[in-house]
């Protein structure tokens, strides 16, 4: 949310709308069945070539892990048919304050901040039964995988290549010098790959390098 902050009145609203998020939403049954029109539109709008592509792809990036078979989104006939009672079991399963985190930025007192964060949220409290997290896999390390999609719809012709591995650790020195070098090396060896696309014998029209978090377990560079 973003909220001015010359009016402390305008910090605590935006807390308060956090908070409500965070541990009251009420699943009105009138307001659900209004809602998965407007998920399904979001879920349709995006199935364009470029998602029907990472369908077929993703089996073959992921495969090993759920995340080959386990689209975000999720499937048209669950959103259409999904109880308001499993929704709301959803919601109460993760939306907890081991799950979560508050973050301030911006011209704030922190002290007064703290103090407004902490008479909100204190309230909140984990599940005596916390639900577990099922990991849902790193793709299986058994060799190279060659995968190839076509759509009727996309207009030009493209070939990747990624390298997947588990996802590596983000909150030390030593990784945030990884990652600075790898930005590096992505940025000079995009440039090079730039200057190759604009000769007029280039193999290409584009080609770039990149790397980062593909999702929640897995990293992943592509070429």
């Amino acid at each position: 949310l973003e909220v001015p902050t010359d009016g402390q009145q305008f910090v605590a609203k935006g807390l308060d709308i956090l908070r409500d998020w965070a541990g009251n939403v009420t699943f009105d049954p009138a307001e659900v069945e209004k809602e998965r029109g407007v998920v399904l539109e979001e879920w349709r709008l995006g199935r364009g070539a470029q998602a029907r592509l990472f369908d077929k792809s993703s089996a073959v990036m992921f495969a090993g892990s759920r995340y080959a078979t386990r689209n975000t989104i999720g499937l048209p006939e669950i959103i259409q048919k999904a109880p308001r009672d499993v929704l709301y079991r959803y919601y109460k399963d993760w939306y907890r304050p081991d799950l979560m985190a508050v973050i301030v930025v911006g011209e704030v007192k922190v002290d007064e901040i703290e103090k407004m964060i902490n008479d909100r949220f204190a309230s909140l409290t984990n599940p005596t039964s916390a639900r577990p997290r099922t990991p849902a896999g790193v793709p299986s390390a058994n060799g190279m995988r060659i995968g190839i999609a076509t759509d009727k719809e996309m207009p030009a012709t493209s070939v990747s290549v990624y390298n997947m591995q588990a996802h590596r650790e983000e909150a030390t020195g030593n990784a945030y010098r990884r990652t600075v070098a790898e930005q590096l090396y992505n940025a000079m060896l995009s440039e090079r790959l730039h200057e190759v696309s604009k000769r007029a014998d280039s193999p290409f029209l584009f080609a770039a390098s990149s790397n980062g978090s593909f999702v929640r377990e897995v990293d992943g560079m592509v070429r």
